[in-house]
């Protein structure tokens, strides 16, 4: 015999030494009732926060170091595939979205990877693929845990095409079994409907407006990440020959690569006094700027709309804030930047001391 013990997971423990009688005498008759019924029932999905432990990769040094390995490897590997750049915005978002405000559970915790089979998740298995990959590559100088690596994969796949810069928190532990399905079932990023980007938003606590923003991002990276036209030799050698800022050609030079004075990657205030993520050139990726032409076309019907883009013009509420985003492509970039936030810290249990880092500056 064996008595179910524990609250967030399930354990079978051996019975006290004091017998079945002693077990009645303390709890009562209810309590065992209750036991073994928990033993008949069927497994079901954990329903857990996400344990967040900021101290869990040691020092501030450490840490920070971690942080520009990890968004690294995300950009390099980005950068040899531009179609995974939306795709990791989704996973994360997926992954995101099995937040239920009623029970507090769910989040980012890596409950992704093990959902793939699921019509919410069509579409992502490359971009999980990818996480699993980089993991195993990053075990070999520092173990990041999928959950990590999926939050910062989001948050890379938007700066890295000249999207908002995310402020971040490194410290997830990833979950070992899958997430409820809840809201998400039937919502799929490759068909939405209004409806389903509602449901999960209310089920999540997201508002609308914070709901097209992170959809309409997705929809951003789609264009942003379209790869440049190819350059012909001669036209390659006229195009350096001119005077063209580092800028004007998509590059970002960072303060240590021209002052060799600046802070080096070990000073623990790298990020605030170099103001860049990367320490080397960072090229942004794709044809075009991460903006608010998706916004453009939509609020201006400059293309044959999909079933989901008309019912957000058909919505007295979606359709103002799309409009209002087709004037503004700072509103758009804020909204997105805040609501990726609120996302990464969607049911989020601190284990640890909490030290907010700033992976952007």
């Amino acid at each position: 015999m064996f008595l179910l013990v524990g609250t967030s997971q399930s354990a079978l423990v051996p019975p006290p030494p004091s017998g079945r009688r002693a077990v009645l005498q303390q709890s009562g008759a209810a309590t065992l009732g209750a036991a073994l019924a928990g033993l008949a029932a069927p497994t079901q999905p954990a329903l857990a926060t996400v344990n967040f432990d900021p101290e869990r990769y040691g020092d501030k040094e450490v840490r920070q170091g971690t942080i520009t390995r990890v968004k690294q490897n995300i950009r390099n590997e980005l950068s040899a595939d531009l179609t995974l750049v939306p795709a990791m915005l989704q996973l994360a978002l997926t992954d995101a979205f099995s937040y239920n405000q009623a029970t507090a559970a769910g989040g980012i915790d890596g409950s992704i990877l093990l959902e793939l089979d699921r019509e919410s998740s069509a579409g992502l298995k490359p971009a999980a693929a990818l996480v699993t990959r980089l993991a195993k590559e990053l075990k070999r100088v520092t173990e990041v845990s999928y959950a990590d690596l999926i939050a910062f994969a989001g948050a890379e796949a938007l700066e890295c095409t000249g999207g908002p810069r995310s402020l971040l928190q490194i410290g997830r532990q990833s979950s070992a079994s899958p997430s409820e399905e809840g809201a998400r079932a039937g919502f799929s990023w490759e068909a939405p409907t209004l409806d389903g980007v509602r449901a999960v938003g209310k089920a999540s606590g997201l508002s609308a407006r914070e709901m097209v923003a992170l959809v309409g991002a997705v929809e951003a990276l789609k264009i942003a990440s379209r790869p440049p036209p190819p350059v012909a030799a001669e036209e390659d050698a006229d195009l350096l020959a001119e005077d063209t800022t580092l800028e004007e050609m998509g590059l970002v030079v960072s303060s240590y690569a021209q002052n060799k004075n600046a802070a080096k990657v070990t000073d623990p205030n790298y990020y605030a006094k170099n103001k860049l993520a990367v320490d080397v050139r960072a090229p942004k990726l794709g044809a075009t700027p991460f903006d608010n032409s998706y916004f453009q076309q939509v609020a201006g019907k400059k293309r044959a709309l999909t079933p989901f883009e008309s019912a957000l013009l058909a919505d007295k509420e979606t359709k103002s804030i799309v409009e209002e985003y087709a004037k503004s492509k700072q509103a758009f970039r804020e909204d997105v930047r805040g609501a990726y936030a609120k996302v990464t810290g969607l049911g989020t249990n601190y284990v640890g001391a909490s030290r907010l880092l700033d992976s952007s500056s």
